[in-house]
């Protein structure tokens, strides 16, 4: 709407604080925005130890996150959410959710984080995310694939396609209730 885009250009003049992507507005597109945002991360923050990834509807408390960020050792990456684990494939046609075989063809998802609110760090993580998303996934050969909720996608098949020893830790991370995070040493 021409508020909201008065709002945003508002918001963009007055604190610099905002990444818009050229990628039409749908649920089916977040994979694409996930990695925008991680692809700017990368080429415009060098140095960064920690990315939030947060819906627009979540609000975060910025000193816990920065806590947590600060308690990353140097040499470790991990993701930082509400996990989810044993979660079976939608396959019921007429659901939001609904994947074909083809997609994504085993019937159980890998161990991702659920997607309002995440956080990638550890440095370093976010050139390794890239590269495994390119090079070990049909993200860009496959628009079907893109459609594959962007938190399975990037905090779980590309997660655990980088990352081969996960193991599940708690945190004081609380999405509703205390939440587990996933751990992974690279």
């Amino acid at each position: 709407s021409p508020k909201t885009d008065f709002c945003v250009m508002e918001e963009e003049q007055k604190h610099g604080d905002i990444l818009k992507l050229n990628i039409l507005e749908d649920y089916r597109n977040l994979t694409l925005k996930t990695y925008g945002l991680i692809s700017y991360a990368d080429k415009y923050c060098k140095n960064v130890k920690c990315v939030v990834k947060m819906d627009s509807d979540v609000e975060g408390n910025v000193e816990k996150l920065e806590d947590l960020c600060q308690s990353v050792p140097d040499n470790e990456q991990m993701i930082t959410g509400h996990i989810y684990k044993n979660i079976s494939v939608a396959r019921n046609i007429s659901s939001k959710w609904y994947v074909p075989h083809y997609v994504y063809s085993d019937n159980i998802y890998r161990t991702f984080t659920h997607g309002p609110i995440y956080v990638l760090s550890g440095y370093g993580i976010l050139p390794q995310m890239l590269k495994t998303v390119q090079e070990k996934t049909p993200f860009f050969n496959s628009e079907n694939f893109r459609k594959l909720s962007e938190d399975i996608m990037f905090t779980g098949i590309a997660f655990t396609k980088l990352f081969f020893n996960a193991s599940i830790d708690w945190w004081g991370f609380e999405h509703a209730s205390a939440s587990k995070i996933l751990h992974f040493a690279g």
